[in-house]
């Protein structure tokens, strides 16, 4: 004679896998963007060291990077670009990609842009340039503004 044994507990795996998954999918995500970020970073530096080595020397004041989670941001207090034959200076300027869509980006800068060649000063734009971007299949620039009072 065979005792019937016991019903097995059913387990809860089913019940706790999906958030486990979740759980695991937002750590390799956070991980991949900062990898994106420390990339990205780093190919912005060698521009900037190539750019002096030609003689163009390149300042971003208060560099940024951020945007965590779905888009990269890099951010400039002002911007300004050195040469021999003269100079120019801008204001904030704010470039965004999204990280899933690398190719596109889009611009934001706050004048003045100041442009110096040789001693001649002039200050081109004193409003705010709202959009500029590229996209894969080429350049497209769009430069609208909007007054600041």
């Amino acid at each position: 004679m065979h005792a019937s044994l016991p019903p097995r507990p059913r387990g809860r795996f089913w019940l706790y896998a999906p958030f486990a998954a979740l759980a695991l999918l937002a750590c390799l995500w956070s991980i991949a963007w900062m990898v994106i970020r420390d990339r990205t970073t780093a190919a912005l530096d060698a521009w900037l060291e190539a750019e002096a080595a030609a003689g163009r020397r390149w300042t971003c004041a208060d560099r940024t990077v951020a945007g965590f989670p779905f888009r990269l941001e890099i951010g400039c207090g002002s911007v300004s670009l050195d040469r021999p034959e003269g100079s120019a200076k801008l204001g904030r300027l704010v470039v965004v990609a999204q990280v899933y869509e690398p190719g596109h980006f889009v611009a934001e800068a706050t004048g003045p842009l100041q442009a110096r060649i040789g001693r001649f000063v002039r200050e081109v734009f004193s409003h705010r340039w709202l959009e500029g971007g590229r996209q894969p299949a080429g350049m497209r620039i769009i430069l609208g503004y909007r007054w600041i009072l």
